[in-house]
């Protein structure tokens, strides 16, 4: 991996015009579904995993709104294998 590529991936972008509401809206669902999650599961270390699980969706939601359109960032499935060194 190329170091603009790094400084691509640990860098902050600030969310852009129209951007805000998707995030709350991502926020919003993620929050929805924890809460069942947490309802309807025992205490268990799957449930736990399960909550990590969604809160590590919702970074990497706001990843994808905050890095499209960014050149060093993959843009497709298979732009992913390739950044990731050609590892399925």
């Amino acid at each position: 991996m190329e170091a603009e590529q790094v400084n691509s991936l640990l860098t902050f972008d600030s969310p852009k015009s129209g951007q805000s509401e998707k995030h709350e809206q991502i926020a919003e669902k993620a929050k929805e579904f924890a809460l069942l999650v947490n309802d309807l599961c025992p205490d268990t270390r799957e449930k736990k995993l399960a909550l990590v699980n969604i809160q590590q969706s919702v970074v990497m939601a706001n990843a994808s709104l905050a890095r499209s359109g960014d050149p060093l960032a993959p843009q497709s499935l298979a732009g992913m294998r390739e950044f990731a060194g050609g590892q399925s």
